[in-house]
């Protein structure tokens, strides 16, 4: 059942759903939950769908290039969000966030 359940396709989550997944990604790469959390929520208010006006999507307010070079999946898909930027962070590339990390 596990295995399906990380097969789904992306839905909308209450934001406590969302800081679990950003925490999971945190703990995954070895980043404290609350700093992620932190930045998420400075980019995108938690909200896996918002769309700024010079063109960030996401959580992490990723860029369609950035998500190609690093990402994986939808780039509105709260998990791959998540661990694209947590793996970001923990090799040292807060520099992506410049105005929220």
């Amino acid at each position: 059942a596990e295995a399906v359940a990380a097969e789904q396709a992306p839905t909308p989550a209450p934001s406590g759903s969302i800081t679990g997944i950003i925490g999971a990604a945190a703990t995954e790469f070895g980043l404290d939950p609350g700093y992620l959390v932190s930045v998420a929520h400075c980019e995108s208010g938690l909200d896996p769908g918002a769309v700024s006006s010079a063109g960030y999507y996401g959580l992490f307010q990723f860029d369609e290039p950035t998500w190609s070079a690093y990402g994986y999946g939808s780039i509105y898909e709260p998990v791959a969000q998540a661990r694209t930027a947590a793996r970001l962070l923990a090799a040292g590339q807060s520099d992506r966030w410049p105005n929220c990390a």
